[in-house]
């Protein structure tokens, strides 16, 4: 009998199906599974690789988020501080220019004291001195025929004389 590649023949189709399944379950065992199982780690590494992603995104969006407050936080302190910087200096100035203010009024007010002090003393230096002028003015007139009491009162007339003209 002649054999020909056609030909169905029960035993070798039994056998091929038998080999064909063996080595179904040995590529299972040995191939499809690690490969299977590798394929299966893989995913599960990529999935917990994008969570920490993910997971590393979202806090450093919160760290941002704080840092932009904390920054916000600081440009107003440092505004508050410019401002109390800005207040205290207007504050010391004005303290300064009031202490001159007072300082400058109170020279002005000695100065003013001192002038009319001086203008009383040149004034009683000049009313001695016209009172010496005229008791000597007096005395030569009178080649001294007045008495101690005359020049007394007349000294006192004249004195007088002189307050009333001030």
């Amino acid at each position: 009998m002649e054999f020909t590649l056609l030909d169905v023949s029960t035993g070798l189709v039994f056998w091929s199906a038998i080999t064909f399944l063996l080595l179904l379950l040995l590529m299972k065992k040995f191939l499809w599974g690690p490969l299977i199982e590798n394929l299966d780690r893989r995913e599960t590494m990529i999935n917990d690789a994008v969570k920490k992603a993910e997971e590393t995104q979202r806090k450093s969006e919160d760290a941002m988020k704080e840092y932009n407050k904390k920054l916000a936080e600081a440009r107003e302190e440092v505004r508050q501080i410019v401002a109390a910087g800005k207040e205290s200096a207007e504050k010391v100035k004005a303290d300064i220019l009031e202490e001159a203010g007072k300082k400058s009024a109170s020279l002005v007010e000695k100065a003013k004291k001192e002038i009319d002090s001086e203008r009383a003393d040149a004034i009683n230096q000049i009313k001695q001195l016209v009172v010496d002028i005229s008791i000597s003015a007096a005395e030569k007139m009178l080649k001294r025929n007045l008495n101690a009491d005359d020049h007394i009162s007349l000294i006192e007339e004249t004195m007088q004389s002189m307050d009333k003209k001030d």
